[in-house]
């Protein structure tokens, strides 16, 4: 278990669940539990917190030991709830379809509000009226509340991440971003150790374009490391993250290769593997977030 900044502690990897749904994904996120998987990773925007809310308690009533206390959830914010008067309501309808009393980590999904809309879920209208920051307070009081018990950010820059920290109450102790061997955040690393925040690590192995090769998992170098430590190329890339001090969150939905992600827990790379790895390719960003361009709080323009 890693240590968050206000005395709670998260598990080292977790399970994302972007596009997991159905009874498919009940049973894909059971396995998960049953394999060791100790933290759940899931979001308002998803429209699967119902799948995973159904799983747990499946997994919570079937007598094998497994209760609440022992599984992380983290769930995020949806756009649409970002008004003040409208993050309660966001943060509760999360509750509500997890069918949970609290939830782990509660994240603004990101530094960009959207319109609301009927079923909360529509954001093709952006609202730059209201800030980050302001968002950022009303969900502190959904922590003094206790419907959450830690609160953070995902997709914020270093200039949006310091606004919070220097005018926030309560400090994020999480920092959801796109963190790969590809794309390893040198700077905002830098900046989340000082400030004692963590980066939890969304799309971990990259994302290949379309017709094309993966760009780093395809390496012969990263192909000749994994040889060395007899494990996969996607093994050697999520142990990489964990030793530069990031949670990995791979998202699958097979038995399999949940637990060879999970079996990453099992060995370490030397140090001067780890350094090899960090300048193993130009560091490119996969994951663009295109929808939230048009904001004056779009958080990608300087990097």
């Amino acid at each position: 278990m890693l240590a968050l900044n206000n005395g709670h502690s998260i598990p080292p990897i977790g399970l994302g669940t972007y596009k997991i749904t159905g009874s498919d994904g009940v049973a894909a996120i059971k396995s998960a539990v049953e394999l060791g998987y100790r933290l759940i990773d899931t979001a308002f925007v998803y429209t699967n917190e119902q799948v995973v809310g159904q799983a747990l308690r499946e997994i919570f009533s079937q007598g094998n030991g497994i209760t609440r206390e022992d599984v992380f959830v983290v769930s995020k914010l949806g756009p649409t709830f970002h008004r003040p008067e409208a993050v309660e309501k966001g943060c509760r309808l999360s509750l509500e379809r997890l069918g949970l009393d609290y939830v782990d980590l509660y994240l603004m999904h990101t530094p960009v509000a959207a319109r609301d809309s009927d079923d909360g879920n529509d954001r093709s209208e952006i609202d730059d009226e209201v800030t980050p920051l302001e968002t950022w307070k009303a969900l502190e009081e959904c922590q003094r509340k206790g419907m959450v018990r830690s609160i953070g950010v995902s997709n914020f820059n270093e200039e949006q991440l310091m606004e919070i920290v220097t005018h926030g109450s309560i400090r994020p102790v999480v920092n959801q971003v796109e963190c790969s061997i590809g794309f390893h955040q040198a700077e905002l690393r830098k900046l989340c150790n000082r400030e004692e925040i963590l980066i939890m690590a969304y799309s971990p192995l990259g994302k290949p374009k379309p017709g094309k090769k993966h760009v780093f998992l395809d390496s012969s170098d990263l192909k000749k490391m994994a040889e060395k430590y007899g494990r996969s190329p996607a093994q050697i890339s999520l142990r990489f993250l964990i030793e530069i001090g990031t949670i990995p969150i791979p998202k699958s939905s097979k038995t399999d290769r949940m637990k060879e992600n999970l079996d990453v827990l099992s060995f370490k790379l030397e140090e001067t593997d780890v350094q090899a790895l960090e300048s193993l390719v130009k560091q490119q960003r996969s994951m663009t977030l295109d929808w939230l361009k048009s904001s004056k709080h779009y958080p990608f323009n300087d990097q």
